[in-house]
């Protein structure tokens, strides 16, 4: 999570590999609080982890890239 040099608004940036292998990276801004940005940065890594499971469905993979 960083901080905006000239708004002062927090965003975080991920970098991952989606289910196929290809690199994606993720940018959102806008957050008052860092807490926030954190939270929300946390909550986007391990919904990427729960992909990669041998238990996933076809419809959750699909929901999953549909919320992206």
């Amino acid at each position: 999570m960083q901080l905006s040099d000239f708004t002062n608004v927090g965003y975080f940036k991920v970098r991952y590999k989606d289910m196929y292998g290809r690199s994606k990276q993720k940018l959102k801004r806008g957050f008052k609080k860092r807490k926030d940005a954190i939270t929300t940065e946390a909550e986007f890594i391990a919904s990427t982890k729960d992909i990669f499971t041998d238990e996933v469905t076809v419809d959750e993979v699909f929901e999953h890239t549909s919320n992206c």
